[in-house]
């Protein structure tokens, strides 16, 4: 059902979704493409916060998150979240282009023909 795909979730889950062939991520946050998936209950501020950036902006994702974040935690919070928007951003792009020249080499590469 799930091909292959690159998805993360909370430990328990994590035997189900890999029986239905997803490629489960030990990590908190998790893009391939427009899908992205969160690793565990505070994971979600991380999957909301990069929906509203995509919606939207870092800006809008702040207002939003700075209004659960528990006082005093803010920073640590926003270091937090960021970095890990940042990073599977990153995985994904990475991913893509994977992809991408993966597809390119083969068709490329010269069919054999039978003699």
């Amino acid at each position: 059902m799930l091909n292959g795909k690159k998805l993360t979730t909370n430990p328990h889950a994590k035997a189900a979704l890999e029986s239905m062939g997803g490629d489960v991520q030990d990590l908190p946050l998790v893009i391939e493409g427009n899908i992205a998936t969160a690793g565990g209950c505070l994971s979600l501020m991380c999957l909301v916060g990069w929906l509203a950036e995509r919606l939207f902006d870092s800006n809008k994702r702040k207002s939003i998150q700075n209004q659960l974040i528990p006082a005093g935690q803010l920073e640590l919070f926003e270091e937090i979240i960021s970095k890990t928007i940042e990073s599977a951003e990153l995985a994904n792009l990475h991913n893509n282009r994977l992809k991408r020249d993966s597809q390119r080499m083969a068709l490329s590469v010269p069919l054999s023909r039978g003699g």
